[in-house]
């Protein structure tokens, strides 16, 4: 009778070893089963003016440029949210033009009055140099000499001005596919309409690379930046970061 109850406790015991073992064990495999976070896809409603984003230009035009964002939106970069030297050279062009036309306007019964003038000095002017021309004819070659040289620097002088002031060509600066760091500036949701949603970016150094501070740049790390200056071996460049300067050396320019 001893014998029995004793090999039924026993029996009681070793059941529920086995319950305890199984338990742990299935508290241990959930424990080490890894979550699973979920990303949210990126909307228009999702986006805030100043968030960060990496993009891939789809069009070039010759006043801005559509980038493409995730999940099938599009934004836009004007031309003058390329940097502070573009922007600068677009002012000073469109300045000059204005200023070109005003004078233009302004001149045209002046011109009339010095074109009367012109022909009467130089009637004047035709009369002296018959009587001169003999001794002109000695100094001929050295003023077509001096005229030469005179007019080759005033054609360098012009070109130099015309590249400082002119429009740059944004396809020579980017290329279509190329992956570029952006800013959101601003956001426009006139109606319900996709078509009228506006997405305006800026690749601006200064905008993108905002909130860093000279100890966040390390080896490595990738930075939008503007050309301040040509060197003869490459090219000084701002990241708009306050007290930090790069220069890109033409081998490793890539062109």
């Amino acid at each position: 009778m001893s014998k029995s109850s004793d090999e039924q406790n026993s029996s009681n015991i070793s059941t529920k070893k086995s319950k305890t073992s199984k338990s742990s064990s299935s508290s241990s495999s959930s424990s080490t089963t890894p979550t699973l976070n979920s990303v949210d896809l990126l909307t228009f409603k999702r986006l805030q003016v100043g968030s960060l984003l990496l993009t891939c230009i789809k069009e070039i035009h010759a006043l801005d440029m559509v980038l493409g964002l995730p999940n099938q939106l599009t934004g836009s970069v004007s031309i003058t949210e390329i940097s502070q030297v573009v922007s600068q050279a677009i002012e000073k062009a469109a300045a000059e033009d204005e200023g070109a036309e005003e004078a233009e306007d302004g001149n045209v019964e002046e011109i009339e009055q010095e074109d009367t003038k012109e022909h009467d000095d130089e009637k004047e002017k035709d009369d002296v140099k018959m009587e001169d021309n003999s001794t002109e004819a000695m100094d001929t070659d050295k003023e077509e000499d001096e005229e030469e040289i005179d007019e080759e620097n005033k054609d360098n002088d012009q070109n130099q001005k015309e590249e400082e002031t002119s429009v740059p060509n944004l396809t020579d600066l980017f290329s279509v596919n190329q992956f570029l760091a952006c800013r959101i500036i601003s956001l426009k949701d006139s109606s319900d309409s996709e078509s009228k949603r506006r997405i305006d970016l800026s690749i601006r150094p200064e905008i993108v690379n905002s909130g860093m501070e000279s100890t966040d740049v390390h080896m490595g790390m990738q930075l939008n930046v503007e050309i301040i200056s040509k060197e003869d071996h490459g090219w000084v460049v701002g990241c708009g970061i306050e007290g930090i300067r790069g220069f890109i050396h033409k081998k490793h320019s890539g062109k």
